[in-house]
């Protein structure tokens, strides 16, 4: 069996984290794969630094948007608000 902080133990570990998160997403799609293999490294970065051992991920951050990406998703979130108000819930 292997031992916290073996080589072996960490690949696995950030693995299974890994195939955790694309799990709970459900889906193939690109960007969410990616999402999911950042995650899960953010994931097994924190398990690293909880037991002191191992190797921590190296994650570049992303670029931010820009300004008429921006607006775009302030507008679709502004819509979608105005819809919830208007549209009542079936659930």
């Amino acid at each position: 069996m292997a031992e916290i902080g073996d080589k072996s133990f960490t690949t696995d570990m950030i693995q299974l984290i890994k195939d955790a998160v694309k799990a709970e997403l459900g889906t193939n799609a690109f960007v969410n794969r990616y999402l999911a293999e950042v995650t899960g490294l953010e994931a097994a970065n924190l398990v690293i630094q909880q037991f002191s051992h191992g190797n921590m991920a190296q994650i570049l951050p992303i670029e931010a948007d820009e300004p008429h990406i921006r607006i775009a998703r302030s507008l679709n979130q502004n819509l979608r608000n105005l819809a919830k108000s208007l549209i009542p819930s079936f659930s």
